[in-house]
């Protein structure tokens, strides 16, 4: 009947459509007005006045409104259309059970088939990852008409695959739900993502490099404790052998110390070499209090130097977060280093560095205080700014770089004053997700 009214509406316009339609229909009244006198010998002309002025009083205004409505409908279902076959993102619509019912230009031409060729397949045919499990999971979501959005991987016609990132929706039609899904070819963003990362670990790592060089006076002194032990116990061994002492236990036990001294010393290398070192980054699991110790086992010599009161009060049922552990030591070394310095100018017996974690909420909260000057009003937020520094020899790149690291695990890194009017970096990172982790 629709297609009917299209039909007239084509050939003889909205006006000459709805006279169209009217004139049956006062045809049929009349006829049934004569056929009814008749049958029941009644007066023809009153009946007859009335079947005439009545449908042309009430039917035009209603048909030509009605044609107005199937008008629209066409125009809205052709500007549909149009958007589909014109839209740069694949198009498809899929029943319950993966089987095709329409798709877009867009579609045929991203995954190499012809439109009747993609009309035969399903949609595990090109979708590595299609799981229906994850349709029935936010069947009520769909059906309520709320749009979900999720990442798969599309396989070509020649079998190339490539990452698309996918929005799904219902769509009620004739009572039966089904699946449109606007498919998205995301190589490009994931190319931008990739080098934005390789570019962000660079950086990360010069900044490595830097704070070890800014350390070089502390990792000299904590080295040159071992090398000297080591060197006093072989020259002592050596003394005694020039003296003519044969090789007794107090010699090789002197040796034995000497060599767990060098191991020592080796040992700091190792640790200094894998933190500044430019490695692939991967995720794992990481003990948050673990990493800490680890920190300071690095920035020992800086505190003990700077006659500096640490204080730890660490949480005895902190649960692992993911992450790169190489990166987290770097935010808490940035940290604690700038702590260190912000408190020389407190008398010694004043400077105390503390450092908790607990957890709450689902978060694992890790806070680091000082008792130094603190920071001025209104620079809460400016000191995490790129290039904002309160040291004079600062480049104001450590706590910038530092929160982008928070960020990019999840996490949030911020700025308060301390109790005892010192500075307090606090940050919370979500616990450990072996389901997100392994999606990754």
């Amino acid at each position: 009947m629709v297609n009917f009214c299209l039909r007239l509406i084509n050939l003889f316009g909205h006006s000459g459509a709805t006279i169209v339609i009217t004139i049956p229909i006062m045809i049929t009244a009349i006829l049934i007005t004569y056929a009814d006198s008749i049958v029941l010998s009644r007066n023809l002309f009153p009946t007859l006045y009335l079947s005439i002025y009545i449908p042309l009083l009430i039917a035009p205004p209603i048909i030509y409104f009605l044609i107005a409505v199937v008008i629209k409908l066409d125009n809205s279902e052709k500007e549909v259309a149009a958007v589909i076959k014109s839209a740069g993102d694949a198009f498809f619509i899929h029943d319950d059970k993966g089987n095709l019912i329409e798709v877009n230009d867009t579609a045929c031409r991203s995954l190499g088939y012809t439109r009747a060729e993609l009309m035969d397949l399903r949609v595990s045919d090109y979708e590595i990852n299609y799981n229906q499990d994850i349709v029935r999971k936010n069947w009520h979501d769909l059906v309520q008409g709320q749009a979900i959005t999720l990442e798969g991987t599309h396989r070509r016609k020649n079998g190339e695959t490539f990452p698309v990132e996918v929005r799904l929706a219902g769509l009620i039609d004739g009572g039966k739900i089904k699946i449109v899904a606007l498919a998205r070819d995301v190589t490009e963003r994931r190319a931008r993502q990739e080098k934005s990362r390789l570019q962000y670990e660079q950086l990360a790592h010069v900044a490595r490099v830097a704070t070890m060089g800014e350390m070089a006076t502390g990792i000299a002194h904590e080295l040159n404790q071992p090398l000297t032990a080591v060197a006093a116990y072989v020259d002592g061994c050596l003394r005694r052998l020039d003296s003519g002492e044969e090789m007794s236990d107090a010699i090789i036990l002197s040796l034995r110390k000497a060599s767990d001294q060098a191991h020592r010393a080796g040992e700091i290398i190792s640790r200094l070499r894998k933190f500044i070192g430019n490695v692939n980054h991967a995720t794992e699991k990481i003990n948050v209090n673990e990493t800490i110790r680890t920190v300071l086992d690095i920035i020992e010599t800086d505190i003990s130097l700077n006659q500096v009161e640490l204080r730890l009060n660490l949480g005895s049922a902190i649960p692992p977060v993911a992450g790169d552990s190489i990166l987290i030591q770097q935010v808490i070394l940035n940290l604690t280093r700038n702590a260190v310095e912000a408190m020389q100018a407190v008398a010694p017996g004043a400077r105390a560095l503390t450092i908790n974690t607990t957890f709450e909420n689902g978060l694992i909260l890790l806070a680091v205080e000082d008792t130094g000057a603190g920071i001025m009003a209104g620079d809460n937020e400016k000191v995490f700014e790129p290039f904002y520094s309160t040291k004079s020899d600062g480049l104001g790149m450590g706590l910038a770089i530092c929160r982008s690291i928070i960020e990019n695990h999840g996490g949030k890194l911020w700025l308060e004053q301390a109790p005892n009017l010192g500075a307090a970096f606090h940050i919370n990172l979500p616990r450990f997700d072996a389901e997100e982790t392994q999606g990754e």
